[in-house]
């Protein structure tokens, strides 16, 4: 039947979803509205805070991104829901309905990689197959334009060959999103059973059994999503008289509900961290190696040995008897390197030298902030009285464990200092 007019038309087969209701589904729309807005808020959040550290994780902003395409794409399904005779307003809503999911299939496209790079380095570090990862991230922008282009010129033609030849090639689009979500499945069922000739290299925190987790979890259930967009491209249903599968419950089941599953899933596991590596990583086994340049890797490294330092001081207190949480007599309070800076790379001067004098060590301390552009680097030397206490036969202590010090060979030893004559010259 030929179209009259200059369009956009009304489509002529039945739509995913049916067409909204301001009774039915208006209520459900504004709380997947409300949701991809909270999953918007958190995702840049973390981003924001991940920045300030130094810790490029761009997939958390593409994650926002995600949440605020399904903000307007939510927003444009209630507007249809009260202008469902205008076609321009369904044709943004359907627009916005198929584009969004594919960014996604982007991240666990990085994220396979990542994993697979570091079970397989030789494979998957290759320039061919580094190229072929490469290609497929291109393809996913590539088809959210094809897509657009092709259901938007749907809108348009006037003929029957034309209306076939727009809905084969949203059918094609259909079916190459659906590669892009179930190729993570395949590779990863493929390669992470394979034995590795090396030890597969750990990157972020975490388990490394829980990012496989994790990223099956997101492919597997966008994977259904997808073969239902799939399913409702290759039918041809009349439009009021649409197919089971494009029932509403179908189309708020696979499409809204499991794709928040999926952005709470990420930042409650806070995936920026499990999947985080060093900046400027080109080979194998650079993945557990931090660069000079990356900010968060040497802080989650300092951090980690603060808190080891501090558990095994708490061990070594006990079994020595001191008490609980007690050096030498000298108290430690559980805690409180985390208590005196919760955000600790915003910490202030007072608060780094309350974390030193808290550790209750006999010492002089001796140092000034300089002066590093727009930052303060604190250095700090310490000159440290060991206790000795132990037996004048040179038993170790019955109080503390501890055998005596043996003396310096000369008593001013720590007073003098070499001259670059090779003399010796006392320290003012």
């Amino acid at each position: 039947m030929k179209r009259v007019g200059r369009g956009p038309f009304a489509p002529p087969d039945a739509i995913l979803g049916g067409i909204p209701t301001a009774k039915l589904d208006v209520p459900i729309t504004v709380v997947f509205l409300v949701l991809f807005l909270i999953g918007a808020a958190t995702h840049m959040t973390i981003y924001n805070i991940n920045s300030k550290r130094g810790h490029k994780f761009i997939l958390s902003d593409l994650f926002f991104d995600f949440c605020m395409v399904r903000t307007v794409t939510t927003t444009m399904r209630i507007v249809w829901a009260f202008r469902s005779m205008n076609n321009s307003v369904v044709l943004a809503a359907l627009i916005f309905e198929n584009a969004g999911v594919s960014v996604i299939f982007a991240i666990n496209l990085v994220l396979t990689q990542r994993i697979l790079r570091a079970i397989h380095p030789k494979i998957f570090w290759h320039p061919a197959t580094s190229t072929f990862f490469t290609l497929l991230l291109v393809s996913v922008p590539f088809f959210i334009i094809f897509n657009i282009a092709v259901l938007t010129a749907s809108f348009f033609v006037t003929t029957a060959s034309g209306a076939k030849a727009t809905k084969d090639l949203l059918f094609f689009g259909s079916s190459w999103n659906l590669f892009l979500c179930v190729f993570p499945l395949l590779t990863l069922s493929t390669f992470a059973v394979l034995p590795s000739p090396t030890p597969i290299e750990k990157f972020g925190t975490g388990r490394f059994r829980t990012k496989l987790v994790m990223l099956v979890y997101s492919s597997a259930t966008l994977f259904i999503g997808a073969v239902v967009r799939l399913i409702a491209a290759a039918q041809s249903h009349p439009i009021n008289d649409p197919g089971q599968v494009d029932t509403k419950t179908i189309f708020y089941l696979t499409g809204f509900m499991l794709e928040i599953f999926v952005v709470v899933l990420f930042a409650a596991a806070r995936f920026d961290l499990r999947f985080h590596i060093p900046n400027g990583c080109t080979g194998p086994g650079q993945y557990s190696v931090p660069k000079e340049d990356d900010k968060e890797g040497l802080f989650q490294d300092v951090d980690v040995k603060m808190r080891m330092s501090y558990g095994s001081a708490q061990e070594i207190s006990q079994s020595k008897g001191y008490g609980n949480g007690d050096i030498n007599g000298f108290p430690i309070s559980p805690g409180r390197w985390q208590d005196i800076s919760p955000d600790r790379t915003n910490a202030t001067r007072e608060q780094v030298r309350q974390a030193i004098f808290d550790l209750k060590l006999k010492h002089d301390l001796v140092g000034d902030p300089i002066d590093s552009g727009d930052s303060e680097l604190l250095v700090y030397a310490f000159r440290v009285r060991k206790l000795s206490g132990g037996g004048s036969d040179g038993s170790a202590s019955p109080e503390t464990g501890m055998r005596p010090r043996r003396p310096p060979r000369s008593s001013a030893w720590m007073g003098r200092v070499r001259s670059p004559g090779g003399g010796e010259n006392k320290m003012l």
